[in-house]
């Protein structure tokens, strides 16, 4: 099934609608992978990180950490782009070079 989707879609954006297509991402289908690199040769060929990962042992921590309670009681709420991390790296650096337990007078 999904040979056949990627077929028909890249002979339609390439040789229809005239698309340039520079790079796929797919999950690891041997059959895709074959046919990528016999027909599509040209363009890069990247897979799914889920499909790598999903049964390691990094992602079993993972999925540890992302299903506590706390967390998925506030994920909807977190901020999608304004961060404070870049001024609290900032404000960490501050105080490592100049500790707020030193005092320097001005003379």
């Amino acid at each position: 099934m999904e040979y056949e989707g990627l077929n028909r879609s890249l002979n339609f954006l390439v040789n229809v609608r005239n698309v340039i297509v520079g790079a796929l991402v797919t999950g690891l289908h041997s059959q895709i992978k074959k046919y990528r690199k016999t027909k599509w040769a040209d363009i890069k060929h990247w897979f799914y990180c889920w499909h790598v990962v999903k049964g390691s042992k990094a992602h079993k921590e993972l999925e540890l950490v992302v299903m506590q309670k706390e967390l998925l009681r506030v994920i909807d709420q977190l901020s999608p782009c304004q961060q404070t991390s870049a001024l609290e790296s900032y404000l960490k650096d501050v105080c490592f070079f100049a500790p707020k337990s030193q005092h320097f007078m001005k003379q």
